[in-house]
């Protein structure tokens, strides 16, 4: 059984926010790459969102992910897209979806002057909006492309949308008996 549902978005949409909500209100498990990655390195979790060692990061995720994944499904939130060292946006390796084996993608959405405050506030990052869009852009692109190639459901949404997650998970699941 294919046990994550993997909630994408890029930097500031809002993946935690609503994944610690929703979660709790359907009784699923929750897990951040990014903070699963950090534990995996011992390190401690950095406001700066440019990553350098990509490869050996979904690496270190996937053996996080392997250790939880037993029987409990879960919300797993991360990226398909990341801005690299030299802020370039750069796809995380499609190898690394196809060895997660998500049952379903959520993508997370929202209008990047509104991703483009939450990040100043939280982070003090300040992006240009053209790059935001282009970067979400690329994020929704490539998750479909990912989603579509491991035959998995997809569901693109706001994080104010009224989405009803419970109903989501059981169609992955259903999807995966047939």
């Amino acid at each position: 059984m294919n046990s994550l549902i993997f909630v994408a978005g890029i930097h500031g949409v809002g993946k935690t926010s609503w994944c610690n909500e929703r979660s709790a209100h359907a009784g699923i498990a929750y897990y951040s790459a990014s903070t699963l990655i950090a534990q995996e390195r011992n390190e401690s979790f950095t406001t700066d969102k440019r990553v350098d060692q990509v490869e050996e990061n979904q690496l270190l995720l996937l053996s996080a992910v392997r250790r939880i994944r037993g029987s409990q499904r879960f919300l797993l939130d991360g990226h398909f897209c990341l801005v690299n060292k030299g802020n370039a946006i750069e796809r995380v390796p499609y190898q690394t979806f196809a060895d997660l084996n998500p049952s379903g993608v959520i993508i997370l959405k929202d209008d990047v002057n509104s991703i483009h405050d939450r990040l100043g506030a939280r982070d003090a990052q300040h992006y240009d909006l053209s790059f935001l869009e282009k970067f979400q852009n690329a994020e929704i692109e490539y998750a479909q492309y990912v989603s579509g190639k491991l035959h998995c459901p997809v569901s693109i949404i706001t994080p104010t949308n009224t989405f009803d997650l419970s109903s989501f998970v059981s169609e992955c699941y259903k999807e995966e008996t047939r």
